[in-house]
């Protein structure tokens, strides 16, 4: 379990170099790698605790 993971609406955010958080292809690719590296570490329950909220660009 991990209760406390971010998105690129936080600044602190490490994701994928060369990505635009705009580009509905690149949201899907970051979705799609963040859930395997879940799986490949062993957590099977997470929460995105982005501060006050999730914020646009990306995640829509």
């Amino acid at each position: 379990m991990d209760f406390h993971l971010h998105t690129p609406g936080v600044d602190s955010f490490a994701g994928l170099d060369g990505m635009s958080y705009d580009n509905p292809d690149d949201q899907r690719k970051l979705a799609t790698t963040y859930v395997n590296r879940l799986r490949e570490v062993g957590i099977e329950i997470a929460a995105i605790t982005d501060y006050n909220g999730i914020r646009l660009p990306g995640m829509t």
